[in-house]
């Protein structure tokens, strides 16, 4: 039987066909799961049928552009999705998916949240020389919004790095969460970025990992 992935992605920063392009394009190198797109409100009641994997590119306010916008997500909501992955889920935050998270029981089930991030810039991820999940001399560049990220480093395993003029940061990281498991990454904000061949290899092997495929 595959793997079940559910999938929340675009926002308004984030077009949901860009999303789901890079998305499907991941998933076809990936055997044995299939991929359904669902939509925030019906999250809940999705989790209640146990899905393997629940992947988030969306940003948590609804109209990010208006100072008193609606969130989909509130404390309610992180409680039943962090009682679902404790209880053997996984959940991929991924770029969007760490921002305006202001809720505190889903941001300690990430162990990290974004801070802000500058104007789009040249961005170099560096992957952390003794990680178990992606290439340890993994190296490359993109042009990309440098998410800048608080991350409790004692508490998860970093894998990826990020560098620009900005400065640096931490951009991929994963740990266990009771028997589940919960992975971060933050690349990246444009197409060329999304679907270049090093960020999708990074995708490949977070989502095996998710799933307990490597």
């Amino acid at each position: 039987m595959a793997l079940k992935i559910l999938a929340i992605v675009g926002d308004y920063y984030h077009d949901e066909n860009m999303c789901r392009h890079v998305l499907d394009a991941t998933i076809t190198n990936i055997e044995n799961v299939s991929l359904t797109y669902v939509h925030e409100s019906s999250l809940v009641h999705q989790l209640s049928e146990k899905p393997d994997l629940v992947i988030l590119f969306k940003g948590n306010k609804l109209h990010p552009k208006d100072p008193h916008s609606p969130v989909w997500m509130d404390e309610e909501t992180a409680i039943i999705i962090s009682k679902y992955v404790k209880e053997g889920g996984a959940w991929f935050a991924w770029h969007s998916g760490l921002a305006s998270y202001e809720v505190k029981t889903y941001v300690d089930m990430l162990q990290g949240y974004f801070e802000y991030h500058p104007k789009l810039s040249r961005i170099t991820y560096t992957a952390d020389k003794n990680n178990d999940i992606i290439n340890p001399e993994l190296e490359y560049e993109i042009i990309d919004e440098h998410y800048f990220i608080d991350c409790d480093k004692e508490n998860t395993d970093v894998f990826l790095y990020s560098r620009s003029k900005e400065g640096q940061s931490i951009a991929g990281w994963k740990h266990l969460y009771g028997d589940g498991r919960v992975l971060c990454f933050t690349p990246a904000h444009l197409t060329e970025g999304l679907m270049n061949s090093q960020t999708v290899e990074i995708l490949i092997e977070s989502i095996k990992w998710c799933l307990r495929k490597n």
